[in-house]
């Protein structure tokens, strides 16, 4: 699939796998909308992409910020061909000296709310709002953010692990709903940690993380513009190895 002309909207894109992916969709033509809260990052990224990029303030946990964000989005480039749903966060805070301290006097409602909100609502909220969009320049494709947390659990973030246990969920169910629709749902996980302010610098010292293969938002990026330039297929998470290359790991592909 040639993406040269196309309108993408990249969520968290202020920073991380989300800026790593917007400059290399620009690179290759595409209109990138950086979604993000952080404005300021946000329009500094915008700002590296030229003509290319321009930055919107979203509020992932509102549906009416999304509903809000395509239609200026329609109006002002005249379509959406590409959502990328990739904000989401930790349990922790970024100040938190362990990855495997005992967790669960974290596990409350407040954090719950907050895990929940991001990670789940985003992914929800920003699919269903876009359908409509997406089915006005007949069909398109959705490319999730996962997380191999969300395949056996995650002892170091049980919420974050149930969060993207349903966005994998999510995205097998509604590559199925929207097939018919000629829009794809697909998702891609890491095979490794991410070198991206979600992994601390004070755990890469950690004994349960020493030697292991960190991936670069830049991998990361180029497996995500991989998947959306594929020209079929739909319902599936991948994986990307540290060693490259996705493998399809959650769900059976799907025509669309």
């Amino acid at each position: 699939m040639d993406l040269n002309g196309k309108v993408a909207v990249v969520t968290g894109a202020a920073n991380g796998i989300g800026a790593a992916t917007a400059r290399k969709l620009a690179a290759l033509g595409v209109l990138v909308v950086v979604a993000d809260i952080d404005e300021q990052n946000g329009k500094a990224v915008a700002a590296e992409l030229g003509d290319n990029g321009t930055f919107k303030k979203l509020d992932v946990t509102s549906l009416a910020s999304y509903e809000q964000l395509y239609q200026e989005i329609v109006k002002e480039l005249g379509g959406i061909d590409i959502v990328h749903l990739n904000a989401g966060v930790l349990t922790r805070g970024g100040d938190d000296p362990e990855p495997h301290d005992y967790v669960l006097p974290r596990l409350t409602e407040k954090n719950f709310r907050k895990v929940e909100s991001i990670n789940i609502d985003g992914v929800v909220f920003g699919t269903i709002a876009a359908v409509p969009h997406l089915e006005a320049r007949g069909g398109g494709q959705f490319v999730m953010g996962s997380s191999p947390a969300g395949m056996g659990g995650w002892a170091a973030d049980p919420y974050y692990a149930l969060s993207k246990a349903a966005v994998n969920s999510w995205t097998q169910a509604m590559g199925a709903v929207l097939a018919e629709k000629n829009i794809r749902v697909n998702g891609v996980m890491p095979g490794a940690p991410v070198d991206t302010a979600m992994f601390r610098p004070q755990w890469k010292e950690h004994i349960d993380l020493q030697g292991a293969t960190i991936v670069s938002p830049e991998s990361m990026a180029d497996a995500i513009l991989e998947l959306m330039q594929q020209d079929d297929g739909t319902g599936v998470v991948y994986l990307l190895p540290a060693t490259g290359g996705l493998m399809g790991l959650v769900g059976v592909p799907r025509e669309a």
